[in-house]
């Protein structure tokens, strides 16, 4: 599905990191997203597979990301 990020005209959010095991670094196509002005790419050093956690208590940050990233699209597209 790499060959369909070019031709991506809504936008689109990837959150990855560094030291996943599953999605391996050096197979995200972070250049191809890069080049495509819809879609934004949050690469974190740690986390691992679903491990976007912070602090003592575990608290999870991913969503406050998502959710600002939606916000900001909400306020971009009613202006």
């Amino acid at each position: 599905c790499v060959s369909y990020i070019p031709n991506i005209e809504i936008p689109g959010l990837f959150i990855s990191a560094m030291d996943d095991i599953v999605c391996l670094r050096k197979g995200f196509p972070i250049e191809k997203i890069e080049h495509n002005c819809n879609l934004m790419m949050c690469l974190t050093e740690f986390g691992g597979h679903l491990g976007y956690f912070e602090g003592l208590h575990a608290h999870q940050w991913h969503p406050e990301v998502v959710m600002d990233y939606f916000d900001t699209l909400e306020r971009y597209f009613n202006e």
